[in-house]
């Protein structure tokens, strides 16, 4: 009993200390200047701020009170931005919560923090048009300095961080990066022990969960260690889900937020500091109901693996394994590498199918031209980006389609150098034949790109080819040559106002299926027997609507939207050969010129009279591959037929008057017998 009584006694004692020492803390709090504390607290944060960024920090007001909780409330703060831009960071309310004991103990004259919650902080991230961001030069000037606050929490509620990507021309692509932010962070003494994030990436809804965690027994991670190089050890995890690829905006490479109609991305990775002190990030991405302008859905997947040294963040690197895309018009896997100082890349691709259709429709929009009232092919942001990127690689497709053109067997090594895309090798099966185009290369810096093409073809077929393209055929044969062009742009017109260039191509085999030239000759030749009073020739004893031309070499030079013959032009026909000048366009129209020749077989099967030799008439053809229109000079053919005739007549009459004069001798002789005869 006396024991329980003792027991209630020192019970009742300690409840009237524990009272006594709350009223006499309350007392004390009640007596603080609470104007001063504040006042000391907001010098502190303000001051200790300023001289860890090296960027001046301003605030509109603060408050501050005792009880409940000791905290000092600091309004409207700003961390100033580079000269010309916007603020940094921009916080609505900043709440720092102060330990009790020490105000108590020092009467307010010492203060220590012990949390601090930033309520609806905005942070805005800019790059300007040389590429820098605005928080590279933090604290570079001041790095051996280091504030003298310390806190055991830091909490941001509904935070925004923004993403401004500025142009050349000095227009700005913003976007909205993270919306929604909860952060908090676990602090040992001046380290960060412990970081947590959610956060809306890209979406209406919190969708990004980032928990990493630091040993801060092997270094800190307070702003003056991490500037001397003792960045600390990390582990943790990153997931990402669904995020809008639309909404990306400038996170994703210049260009490719005009591209995009639809799409979520989602990520799983884990972060860890390798045994050489780089951060290393190791997960999977996955793509789905991508959309590119014009395309369908397309699904994707990858394996990350990026590698980063903190004490040179431009070293990062990143590896791409099993990488696959699959929708509408392609099917591909590969691999490659990224490093960010320099810009490389290499690549490795490879699939079934690959639609040059449904990849160019998805290239960003140009901007258009004031001057010419068109769209460049590539867009100022993205030829920025290429020209300070370099890159190589390998691709390899079973089936290559461009319209109604398809290469198989397509087998290339391209390199990207300050913006010229070359292919180094490049060959593929083209209609039955093979097309080898090692050399081509295109300059996509200029608003138009210009481009050098260097082809071989080997049997091309080139019926197959052209009824593809037009839905005729033209010509019939099998193409073996080479072609060396240049020009610019990728429209039509372009092509044909600017290229040239030369090549060498033969046709084996050939046949033009659009027009019998012997036909045509031949009905020239009627009109001109018929002006030479021979008007009963023959003139039927030809095929109608075909033309044999056998074995041509073309070679040629390219100009002025034509290909102009270097060489006269010998096509061999049953009314003889022609041998034509002048120029075939690129649009299939032909203006061509010269001479038929004619052979004393073709003369005398239709007009009943054989020259001694072949007779030569002018010859033109117009028109297009589709119609051709030929023209034989009848009036020329006629006077050649006339001579011809009259030297015929000739001979025919001599021979006649021989043969008669010497029957008359011989008749004499009989007669009057004379010796000898």
């Amino acid at each position: 009993m006396r024991r329980a009584v003792s027991a209630a006694r020192i019970a009742l004692v300690s409840v009237a200390v524990v009272l006594a020492l709350a009223i006499a803390s309350v007392v004390v709090l009640a007596s603080i200047d609470q104007r001063a504390l504040t006042e000391r607290v907001v010098d502190r944060v303000v001051a200790g701020a300023s001289e860890s960024l090296g960027r001046e920090v301003t605030f509109e007001g603060a408050r501050g009170r005792l009880l409940p909780d000791a905290r000092v409330t600091i309004e409207g703060l700003r961390v100033a931005g580079r000269a010309g831009e916007p603020p940094l960071v921009e916080v609505d309310e900043l709440q720092v919560q102060l330990r009790t004991w020490p105000i108590l103990r020092s009467l307010g004259r010492e203060v220590a923090i012990r949390e601090v919650a930033a309520v609806r902080p905005s942070v805005q991230l800019i790059r300007d048009a040389e590429g820098s961001w605005n928080v590279e030069d933090l604290a570079r000037e001041r790095a051996g300095a280091e504030a003298e606050v310390t806190l055991a929490r830091l909490e941001t509620v509904d935070g925004t961080v923004s993403v401004i990507d500025r142009g050349a021309q000095g227009a700005s692509e913003t976007a909205v990066a993270l919306t929604d932010v909860d952060a908090e962070a676990e602090m040992h003494g001046r380290a960060l022990s412990r970081l947590r994030v959610r956060a809306a990436l890209a979406s209406r809804a919190q969708n990004l969960d980032v928990d990493l965690a630091f040993d801060v027994a092997r270094g800190g991670a307070g702003v003056a260690h991490a500037l001397e190089g003792g960045f600390p050890r990390v582990r943790g995890t990153i997931a990402l889900r669904d995020a809008d690829l639309v909404r990306l905006g400038g996170v994703v490479p210049a260009g490719m937020s005009r591209v995009l109609r639809g799409g979520r991305v989602g990520v799983e990775a884990d972060v860890a500091t390798r045994d050489d002190g780089h951060y290393e990030l190791r997960g999977d991405a996955r793509l789905s109901g991508v959309r590119m302008r014009g395309g369908e859905p397309a699904e994707g997947s990858m394996r990350v693996n990026a590698r980063v040294d903190p004490a040179s963040p431009a070293t990062f690197r990143a590896e791409v394994e099993r990488a696959s895309l699959r929708g509408p018009g392609v099917e591909l896997a590969g691999s490659g590498t990224f490093t960010a100082s320099p810009r490389r890349v290499t690549f490795d691709a490879h699939g079934p199918l690959l639609d040059l259709d449904v990849l160019l429709a998805a290239m960003p929009e140009g901007a258009k031209r004031a001057d010419e009232g068109r769209r460049d092919v590539v867009p100022p942001g993205v030829r920025r980006t290429l020209e300070d990127t370099s890159a190589r690689g390998t691709v390899r497709f079973d089936r290559v389609v461009s319209g109604p053109l398809e290469l198989q067997d397509l087998a290339a090594t391209a390199r990207l150098r300050a913006g010229v895309l070359e292919l180094e090798a490049g060959e593929a099966k083209l209609y039955g034949g093979r097309v080898v185009a090692s050399g081509t290369r295109v300059d996509l810096g200029p608003e138009v790109p210009a481009w050098t093409l260097r082809a071989r073809l080997e049997s091309v077929d080139v019926a197959a080819m052209t009824r593809d393209v037009s839905g005729d055929e033209p010509l019939i044969g099998a193409l073996t040559g080479r072609i060396d062009a240049t020009g610019a742009g990728a429209r039509w017109e372009d092509v044909q106002s600017s290229a040239g260039g030369s090549g060498v191509i033969e046709l084996h085999d050939g046949t033009l299926t659009t027009g019998d030239l012997s036909a045509a000759v031949a009905t020239a030749a009627g009109d001109a027997l018929r002006l030479a009073g021979r008007g009963s020739a023959r003139v039927d004893a030809v095929r109608e609507g075909r033309t044999d031309l056998g074995a041509l070499r073309i070679a040629f030079r390219i100009e002025q939207g034509s290909v102009v013959l270097r060489q006269p032009l010998t096509v061999e026909a049953p009314f003889g050969a022609a041998r034509l000048d002048g120029r075939i366009g690129l649009d299939r129209s032909l203006e061509l010129s010269g001479t038929a020749v004619l052979s004393p077989d073709f003369i005398d099967e239709i007009a009943g009279v054989r020259p001694a030799g072949p007779i030569e008439v002018p010859l033109s053809i117009g028109g297009s591959l589709s119609e051709p229109e030929v023209s034989l000079s009848s009036e020329a053919l006629a006077s050649a037929l006339s001579e011809t005739a009259l030297r015929e007549g000739a001979r025919v009459l001599e021979q006649e008057l021989g043969e008669r004069a010497g029957e008359g001798l011989r008749d004499l002789g009989r007669r009057i017998p004379i010796p000898g005869l």
